[in-house]
């Protein structure tokens, strides 16, 4: 016999039996539905929503619909099952309404993979976009590792000021940031280095010893270390 889990603060039933999975079994399914229900009745002014729908939308464009149609504001969060695995940047439409993009864990566009055909997904509109809960493309994490794409630029600045864009940006320049980058063109003296848009900081070798000209070759890939002061050449 199915059993089911009455959601408090909506009256909706939610069946602990056939329910999508989500990880742990139909049953964690209905218990999650029942946190999230109890913690909508909790919020000062909150009103009853629906927890979950199935995805009827498209690759890359989500929709899903409730009865009774929720009013969407900041802080809504919304349980839906993905009908496509996404491919890249992608955007959810509640009840018709206008699309709005999805972005992941650290509010960033979706590149693809974030999402697959099945997943249960759990969203939270910030006011401007959805933000998918618990989000993290672990194979293009695993292949920018690999091809230290975090690690590596190639120079575009000028003879003896070297110049380049990480990404994502460093917020500062912090005692132990180290990186590759290509040499644009041959130093002829001492040196400075830019990274993006942070304050310019010489080049040394062997310590703090100023460059003489040379050691930098055009086409060459060279590693640099920040030191707290200026940046190493090793």
């Amino acid at each position: 016999m199915p059993h089911t889990i009455t959601l408090s603060n909506s009256g909706a039933v939610v069946p602990t039996t056939g329910a999508p999975d989500y990880g742990g079994g139909a049953t964690d399914f209905a218990l999650l539905c029942l946190a999230l229900g109890t913690i909508d009745a909790a919020l000062p002014g909150a009103t009853a929503v629906p927890v979950y729908a199935a995805d009827t939308g498209a690759a890359n464009a989500y929709a899903i619909t409730y009865s009774p149609a929720p009013t969407v504001a900041a802080g809504s969060r919304f349980l839906f099952k993905a009908l496509h695995t996404n491919t890249g940047a992608s955007t959810l439409a509640v009840n018709g309404a206008a699309t709005v993009p999805i972005t992941d864990s650290v509010n960033a566009a979706l590149i693809g993979g974030e999402i697959l055909a099945g997943q249960l997904c759990l969203v939270v509109y910030d006011g401007t976009q959805y933000q998918l809960i618990g989000s993290y493309n672990t194979a293009a994490i695993a292949a920018a590792i690999q091809n230290s794409s975090y690690e590596y630029a190639a120079d575009t600045g000028a003879v003896n000021a070297y110049a380049v864009a990480l990404t994502p940006s460093p917020a500062a320049l912090v005692a132990g940031l180290s990186f590759q980058f290509k040499v644009k063109t041959l130093n002829t003296g001492a040196s400075t280095l830019t990274v993006n848009s942070l304050a310019t900081k010489a080049i040394t070798k062997n310590g703090a010893t100023a460059l003489s000209g040379g050691e930098l070759v055009a086409g060459a890939i060279v590693l640099v270390t920040y030191d707290g002061t200026q940046f190493q050449l090793i």
